[in-house]
């Protein structure tokens, strides 16, 4: 009897198993366990991965191999189970479609899943369903236009929630297409929510160019808008949705604007790989938390641009809570952003010359002339005077 047994003698591995079938990792095409083999320590730990190789019929399968003083080998297998759980997906509209983790879908989904599997819901901006005009307005967690989320025992049902547009705009509100660009932009109201949804295409609003869709009114003097960009597409990560107080509709007069970027959740899964060329990935990787793209910033005349300067300041901001503030009072124009439309942070300030009469709205530009970038804005007022 060899008595206790030296760290040396002690082999692990743990195998992926999916519907019953043991899955290779490939790196750099070379067939290898999930984890180890590791030699040498009698404990240890790995994580399992929560990405969506994962999920109600996968397992993972320790192997543990010890080998006494005579070169005899046991082999112990023990397996570790997902908890179960289950969680639907639909709309409150019959027929309006919607993705699930990349895949289209049209009617009630059901998925049986593992417990602490992450996952990806989108939304689609615009649908025509019988005939009738419809916008994405948000998940029924709360989500806007992609939702993310770990599954757990009480998911239940995820409902993506549009509703009927028009082409009107409320009031003195106007749309229009400022320095022509080469994809038209538009405009849709939904009266139910208050939200104006705003497709906008254009190079940029900077440097040289200055092409976008305006939604606005006629601003005399001092004023403040607000508003909350609740979604905004990523055609570039450079596409810019915001708010903004313009001299006139010509391109080239004075503006200044604030404005948010495509942005994410921290809890988007990675879906990217080790060494990953046109032909696929040699592995994959776990999640990670995204950047934030390049956040908020405050341009103005087309050279200007003032940001948040704090990377600290971005924690949380992210879909659907970028609140925006720009107020006018003579020439002197302020910026703010809020997470929650409650509190208040400064981006910046500026002075300069802009004509009595202006305009003021919200705008987005796609920064790719070859497609728009849709924006959904609501809490939106616009207060005239100091």
């Amino acid at each position: 009897v060899d008595g206790t047994l030296p760290a040396s003698a002690y082999s692990w591995s743990v195998d992926f198993y999916n519907n019953g079938i043991a899955q290779p990792f490939y790196i750099n095409e070379v067939p290898l366990p999930f984890y180890g083999p590791v030699t040498g320590v009698t404990s240890g730990s790995f994580t399992i991965p929560t990405d969506l190789s994962n999920g109600a019929t996968t397992f993972y399968r320790i192997a543990l191999t010890v080998t006494n003083s005579h070169g005899l080998k046991t082999t112990v297998k023990r397996d570790i189970k997902p908890n179960q759980s289950t969680w639907s997906v639909g709309t409150n509209l019959p027929g309006a479609g919607y993705w699930v983790d990349g895949t289209w879908h049209t009617t009630p989904y059901t998925n049986p899943d593992g417990v602490g599997i992450q996952h990806v819901l989108a939304g689609v901006p615009t649908q025509v369903v019988n005939g009738s005009r419809y916008r994405f307005n948000s998940w029924s967690d709360g989500s806007a236009l992609t939702d993310t989320f770990t599954s757990s025992a009480a998911t239940g049902t995820i409902t993506a929630n549009y509703e009927p547009v028009s082409a009107t705009l409320p009031g003195s509100w106007q749309g229009t297409d400022v320095g022509a660009p080469l994809v038209p932009g538009g405009n849709d109201y939904a009266a139910s929510s208050g939200t104006f949804y705003v497709d906008g295409a254009g190079a940029d609003v900077y440097n040289s160019n200055d092409q976008f869709h305006y939604v606005y009114q006629t601003l005399n003097g001092n004023g403040t808008i607000t508003a909350r960009v609740r979604y905004q597409t990523n055609s570039s990560a450079w596409a810019k949705a915001g708010i903004m107080i313009k001299q006139s509709t010509a391109a080239g007069s004075p503006y200044v604007d604030v404005l948010t970027t495509p942005t994410v959740s921290p809890s988007t899964p990675n879906i990217n790989g080790i060494g990953c060329t046109p032909d696929g990935c040699a592995a994959p990787l776990p999640p990670v938390v995204p950047t934030v793209g390049y956040g908020v910033r405050m341009q103005y005349n087309f050279k200007g641009s003032q940001s948040v300067s704090d990377p600290t300041l971005l924690a949380g901001y992210h879909s659907p809570n970028e609140w925006l503030r720009l107020t006018r009072v003579g020439n002197t124009f302020t910026s703010w952003y809020s997470t929650d439309g409650t509190t208040w942070k400064l981006i910046g300030k500026t002075t300069f010359a802009m004509n009595t009469s202006a305009t003021i709205g919200l705008f987005v530009c796609s920064h790719n002339i070859g497609q728009t970038s849709t924006a959904a804005f609501d809490n939106v007022t616009v207060v005239a005077g100091p």
